[in-house]
């Protein structure tokens, strides 16, 4: 098995940029904008809301749920 092949996805691997809701690295095209405040966010940390579709960061939607 090549090792290309044991790393997994690229998206997976830690990437350049830092999220600012958790600090993780991750990389920019993997990412999110929240449709509030237009912070980048990481795919782990997005909060994605389907009616009415929106992707926002934890500080935002803890605002807009309140």
């Amino acid at each position: 098995m090549s090792r290309a092949a044991n790393e997994g996805p690229w998206w997976l691997a830690p990437g350049p940029e830092r999220c600012p809701a958790c600090g993780r690295p991750y990389h920019e095209e993997a990412g999110y904008w929240c449709c509030i405040c237009d912070r980048p966010v990481c795919p782990l940390c997005v909060i994605l809301v389907l009616e009415p579709a929106a992707a926002y960061c934890p500080e935002c939607h803890e605002r807009e749920s309140d």
